[in-house]
């Protein structure tokens, strides 16, 4: 009875930490920019910012594409403006992933994927999220670009990278074993 209780609490801690760990591994990766027209920040992963006449994003509106350099892979992001009194972000949406549009989007250019896009709703802001089991992966092309409603010289913004780190399969196992020992330990001590 001992053993089956054992493997019960195994298997209890085990369901708690798996269903923790990757709520637990998942990273904010948070960073300010601004400026006047041309690079306006620089995030945490090394990418430059660029604000052009009427939009900002990266490379740039019409620059092409860039290698994501997150050391772990990135499921949103979300951008906030301090904006010139009238200017928003212009809502019209997307016509595809690829291609030179002057529209506010997301895309992940390796698999052609237009991220979901959700305006805050005073038009300052702007988050992206990658579709379902989707994901931004280390050197994997893509763009983003913030179209506003008019010509601006000059902004500020905060931002967010997002994503889950989730443990590979050689660390859950190593968990499992220390785990084990521990119970193993445990009943060892009571016997």
């Amino acid at each position: 009875m001992k053993f089956l209780k054992n493997v019960f609490a195994l298997a209890l801690v085990a369901v708690l930490v798996a269903s923790v760990a990757p709520i637990a591994s998942a990273y904010p990766v948070g960073f300010v920019g601004g400026g006047d027209e041309g690079d306006s920040g620089l995030d945490p992963f090394g990418h430059i910012w660029r604000i052009k006449i009427d939009s900002w994003g990266i490379p740039g509106l019409g620059d092409g594409t860039l290698g994501f350099a997150g050391p772990d892979s990135a499921t949103d992001f979300h951008i906030r403006f301090d904006l010139p009194r009238g200017v928003t972000i212009d809502p019209t949406p997307a016509g595809g992933p690829g291609g030179f549009e002057e529209t506010t989007r997301f895309s992940n250019t390796s698999d052609s994927v237009l991220w979901d896009r959700v305006l805050d709703a005073d038009g300052l802001g702007v988050s992206f999220f990658a579709p379902v089991g989707g994901s931004l992966e280390n050197g994997e092309s893509f763009f983003v670009n913030v179209v506003f409603t008019e010509a601006i010289s000059s902004l500020e913004f905060t931002a967010t990278w997002t994503g889950d780190k989730v443990p590979e399969p050689g660390t859950w196992a190593m968990m499992l074993a220390g785990l084990s020992g521990v119970l193993i330990a445990v009943r060892r001590r009571r016997a």
